[in-house]
């Protein structure tokens, strides 16, 4: 797979994505989900890669979790490349985000 950001063509060298996975909403404004991005961050660009992509459900769904999701993945400097209503199916419209490393 390739990754298109406007003007480029990454190589899948120059990227690599991660899963987000949610912390336990108890720990929600705790600093964990932070300090588990920065260490996927900081590992990523020991590696040499460039950007990292996240893939989760589009803010048009109205899932409030998930509208939690991307609201954190914003505050980091991610910012959104992509609406793709059809990826999964059309009550699941994802939203491809990326950040440069």
């Amino acid at each position: 797979m390739q990754l298109r950001v406007p003007n480029q063509r990454l190589e899948p060298t120059r990227w690599k994505g991660v899963k987000i996975r949610p912390v336990r909403p108890e720990l929600h404004r705790t600093g964990i989900g932070l300090k588990l991005v920065v260490a996927a961050e900081d590992r990523l660009r020991s590696e040499g890669v460039e950007y990292l992509p996240v893939k989760t459900l589009s803010a048009s769904a109205g899932d409030k979790p998930y509208l939690g999701t991307l609201a954190f993945c914003t505050a980091l400097d991610f910012r959104v490349l992509e609406e793709m209503p059809s990826l999964w199916d059309a009550d699941n419209p994802a939203v491809l985000l990326i950040k440069r490393l």
